[in-house]
């Protein structure tokens, strides 16, 4: 009977082993590294594009601020005039400049918001991570807070615009104003003084005094807005800055 004589395969040495783990642990290790640092490439790309898209937004939101700033100040100085008018003594002598100025302070814009497309996506999409710079997320949030306070102010200034226009309904004639309107189309017009000395609906005393009281704290408000909207500028300049000096940008 012929004997057939087996081969033995010699034992590995624990050498071989080690040497098989590091490689497949280099490998593995190199992978996670090469895939950790495509994920910081794309996340620094898509840091950078949401900033230059937060500047876009900061240089809207400057426009806008100068903008309202103006209307502020223009309903300011008639809130200044109006009381001005009731104080004096000759009220049923200056219809034309109350009507005018009463009209300003008893019409409001609704849409009184700044820009926040870039900042909401931001927040609402978990994105708020990938501002990697500290000094550039703190300078983001504390814009948004001051965003936050001005819009809030715009808007207890509305609700008093609003008491103070059903207090208009009372006080005022609207045919009045119609005539002293000039419509440049369907929905854009254009308001003047009124012509001749137009009368009021009421010069009952008490009634004068509660509009007067309207038109303080109108002022008044309208006086905080600004103060808000002055801060929220500053904020607006600092984190423009602060992006461009962070991120190299112009």
């Amino acid at each position: 009977m012929e004997v057939h004589q087996h081969t033995h395969t010699p034992r590995k040495k624990w050498t071989h082993y080690l040497w098989e783990f590091l490689m497949l642990f280099l490998a593995v290790f190199c992978g996670f590294l090469a895939e950790n640092f495509r994920e910081h490439i794309i996340d620094h790309g898509r840091e950078l594009q949401y900033m230059k898209s937060m500047l876009a937004d900061l240089d809207e939101d400057i426009i806008l601020l100068q903008s309202q700033e103006n209307e502020l100040k223009r309903r300011w100085h008639s809130c200044d005039s109006i009381a001005y008018f009731l104080k004096s003594g000759n009220i049923k002598e200056i219809g034309a400049e109350i009507y005018y100025h009463g009209r300003i302070i008893g019409f409001y814009n609704p849409t009184l918001s700044l820009t926040g497309r870039t900042l909401d996506q931001l927040k609402s999409a978990g994105m708020f991570r990938l501002i990697r710079n500290h000094l550039v997320a703190d300078s983001i949030l504390k814009y948004d807070e001051a965003k936050r306070e001005y819009e809030s102010g715009i808007a207890n200034l509305i609700n008093e615009i609003k008491s103070v226009q059903e207090q208009n309904k009372l006080l005022f004639d609207t045919k009045v104003f119609e005539a002293a309107t000039v419509y440049t189309d369907t929905f854009s017009y254009k308001t003047s003084r009124p012509a001749g000395n137009p009368a009021l609906l009421n010069y009952e005393t008490n009634f004068l005094q509660r509009y007067y009281n309207g038109v303080y704290y109108l002022k008044r408000i309208i006086e905080g807005c600004l103060g808000r909207l002055k801060y929220c500028r500053q904020m607006n300049k600092s984190l423009t800055e602060t992006i461009k000096r962070e991120y190299h940008l112009k």
